[in-house]
């Protein structure tokens, strides 16, 4: 477990196929499983068709929430997302265009890469990563 160092960043490309039964959640979080992934210390950007047709940048710390919506998700395409932490903000990058900053709710417990896909219905469903990039500068 990583990031509890004042600076990393996190990219990767991604494209979703189909856009109305799939939710996705990448970035950092302390726990990853469906249930409490957006109830314990997370920096990450969400797409999830039931709540917004759009991208979601998100952080949470200690049971609060801070949420801002960007872009709308057209399927098929490749989406470069990006989570930096500079100090004591978390930076959200969509296509290299800043989208968002977060200066609460920042995680503060030990959190891991991590990339969900919750498939809506029983159909089998598929996400395309094209490059993963993670980085950080350890504290001296």
């Amino acid at each position: 477990m990583i990031f509890t160092q004042p600076n990393w960043s996190y990219t990767v490309n991604i494209r979703i196929p189909t856009i109305t039964t799939l939710t996705i959640r990448l970035g950092l979080a302390e726990t990853i499983t469906g249930a409490s992934w957006e109830a314990a210390d997370n920096a990450f950007f969400k797409f999830d068709p039931a709540a917004s047709a759009n991208w979601q940048c998100v952080t949470f710390a200690s049971a609060a929430q801070t949420t801002t919506t960007t872009t709308a998700v057209v399927a098929a395409t490749f989406y470069k997302l990006k989570v930096v932490k500079d100090g004591t903000t978390i930076r959200f990058y969509l296509n290299d265009v800043n989208v968002a900053n977060h200066t609460t709710q920042l995680p503060v417990a030990n959190c891991s890469p991590a990339l969900q896909v919750q498939t809506n219905t029983a159909a089998l469903r598929a996400l395309e990563i094209d490059y993963f990039r993670l980085s950080m500068i350890l504290a001296r």
